[in-house]
């Protein structure tokens, strides 16, 4: 019979299991490589197992070629590194990415280089490479990258992938209807003077009344140079994406992304010789280093079928988001753990600092999980999202009368009206966050 020292050693050993499992579930691919490694350098008993036996790699053996990169004409495993924005609570990749969400006109092309030319925004929200170096780097057409570079400039808040702040400036007086040979002039070629105060130099040459100078400049000063301030700064963030959704022939198809790093097995030559071992120290030895390798192999296995689980309820969840045909929902862990009959720590710890590589860009797994707004009716089977507000206060916003705009509370009734129950308050706090003006900016527009 187990004594009692036995027992409490067992728990605590059962314990000690538990919490790695948890941490290898909780590790991003970059970490999960790293631990490998280490426990290979750890354990004699365990072998690193790559790929191929070779080092070259024929293109066809992947599911995209892209994802994986050349050198010196070798075909290598590790996969490119993704540039992707730092995670704000709204950033300016989400909210320009939010404003088409509601189109299906564009192609996968077109949503490609939608997000190249957001990720090449410097932290002004500016556009300050070269075109043609960007159309390079892209492996597109110059006019391609243009028009695509048309449609995010037209996009709030206006100025936004400007080449420069005149640009910024004129996009957004256009935007405001006054868009003339004299702002344009103003804005280009005097903006020094201006600041300087030299009204009368600019009068003379632009050969126009005090006057009427005067009201382009009061105008001008409306206009902002900086329109993303409001979004924060960012750096670029170079990443790996841990999982890989790919939507091919109305199918989709999930990807671990893990194998790129090898997997690990048992050294066969220390099995053989355990077998025939005779010195029990030696054999001992030799069989907890087997049962720790195949408990970090079973673990690995384990953290898989999570992360498969997981991935495969956000694409049922929210599909619609991920082909860009609808918003995204709310949805929080606590209920998606409850339709997996897992705990809402294990899906936590499976989209902890994951990225997820999706047809319409890479986000956080986390992002796929916010709780959002209980809807008034319960018409709907999720809870109404931070987008879908957005949209369908934008959307409200359009159809309004540009002399009489609605004012929050009007904005809480109408949305009243469609299962989304929000108080004044609420509304004139989401209107900040996401830079909409209120209805008297609206109405001097």
């Amino acid at each position: 019979m187990m004594n009692q020292t036995q027992k409490m050693q067992q728990q605590q050993t059962l314990s000690q299991k538990q919490i790695q499992s948890l941490m290898l579930l909780a590790m991003d691919t970059q970490e999960l490589s790293e631990f490998i490694h280490q426990e290979y350098t750890d354990n004699p008993l365990i072998e690193i197992i790559p790929q191929k036996n070779d080092q070259t790699k024929d293109i066809g053996d992947y599911f995209n070629k892209s994802e994986y990169h050349t050198s010196n004409g070798i075909i290598h495993d590790e996969p490119p590194e993704i540039s992707v924005l730092d995670d704000h609570v709204y950033s300016l990749q989400s909210h320009l990415l939010s404003q088409l969400s509601d189109s299906k006109k564009y192609s996968s092309i077109q949503w490609n280089l939608f997000n190249y030319i957001i990720n090449s925004l410097d932290s002004s929200g500016f556009l300050t490479t070269p075109v043609q170096d960007l159309a390079l780097h892209a492996n597109t057409s110059v006019n391609q990258l243009l028009s695509c570079i048309s449609i995010l400039q037209s996009l709030e808040p206006a100025g936004v992938c400007a080449t420069s702040v005149p640009e910024a400036l004129i996009i957004q007086a256009q935007r405001k209807g006054l868009d003339n040979i004299y702002i344009q002039k103003l804005i280009k070629d005097y903006l020094p003077e201006i600041a300087a105060g030299q009204l009368n130099k600019i009068s003379k040459e632009l050969k126009i009344s005090r006057k009427k100078l005067q009201y382009y400049i009061n105008f001008i000063k409306t206009l902002d140079p900086k329109p993303c301030r409001h979004f924060g700064s960012w750096s670029p963030q170079y990443i790996i994406p841990d999982i890989i959704f790919l939507y091919e022939q109305n199918n989709w198809q999930i990807i671990i992304n893990d194998d790129w790093f090898g997997s690990i097995g048992i050294n066969k030559l220390y099995q053989k010789y355990s077998a025939h071992c005779t010195n029990t120290l030696i054999s001992t030895y030799i069989q907890e280093k087997i049962q720790q390798a195949l408990f970090i192999m079973n673990c690995i296995e384990q953290r898989r079928r999570t992360l498969i689980n997981v991935s495969n309820y956000i694409i049922h969840t929210q599909q619609a988001f991920l082909l860009n045909t609808g918003p995204l929902h709310g949805i929080s862990a606590k209920v998606a753990a409850k339709e997996l009959n897992i705990h809402p720590s294990t899906i936590s710890r499976a989209m902890h600092n994951k990225y997820i590589q999706t047809p319409i860009g890479t986000f956080l797994g986390k992002y796929f999980f916010k709780t959002g707004y209980k809807r008034e009716k319960k018409i709907q089977p999720y809870n109404v999202s931070n987008q879908e507000i957005l949209n369908s206060i934008k959307k409200i916003i359009s159809s309004e009368k540009k002399n009489k705009p609605y004012t929050d509370s009007d904005l809480a009734k109408l949305l009243l009206k469609e299962d989304i129950q929000l108080s004044r308050r609420s509304i004139t706090n989401f209107r900040k966050n996401y830079n909409i003006k209120n209805s008297y900016e609206r109405l001097s527009d």
